[in-house]
């Protein structure tokens, strides 16, 4: 019987240093994977880096494109604000230039008539 018990014994210890042996080897295939997840994290930031340079680089030149543009259409709406009001200047001022010159020429032609009927009338007599 204690040679049953020693075979157990023998056969519990095997299985524990098993144990022990399979643990090491699946915490040394953790370590190994997480070494290689801070590489792959290491690569990732390392091309981030110049990712996030580019894009501050574009929000600024965006940023400036969106002033220069917001000028410029400042400018157009002054433009066209000003040839409307110059349109408009030329509108009334020839309004004004034939409202005188149709009674200008009413007056002339009833002075005109004036005189026709009045030649007309020394000559019959």
């Amino acid at each position: 019987m204690e040679s049953l018990i020693s075979l157990a014994q023998l056969l519990l210890l095997l299985s524990a240093s098993a144990l022990c042996i399979a643990i090491i080897v699946y915490i040394g295939r953790i370590t190994r994977k997480i070494e290689e997840m801070q590489s792959d994290i290491k690569k990732i930031s390392e091309q981030v880096s110049p990712l996030v340079d580019s894009l501050q680089l574009i929000s600024r030149s965006v940023a400036e494109l969106t002033e220069k543009l917001n000028k410029q259409v400042s400018e157009v709406e002054w433009i066209v604000s000003e040839v409307k009001d110059k349109i408009e200047t030329v509108k009334n001022f020839s309004t004004v230039f034939r409202t005188g010159i149709e009674d200008r020429m009413k007056s002339l032609l009833g002075a005109l008539g004036f005189v026709k009927d009045k030649m007309q009338h020394l000559f019959k007599k």
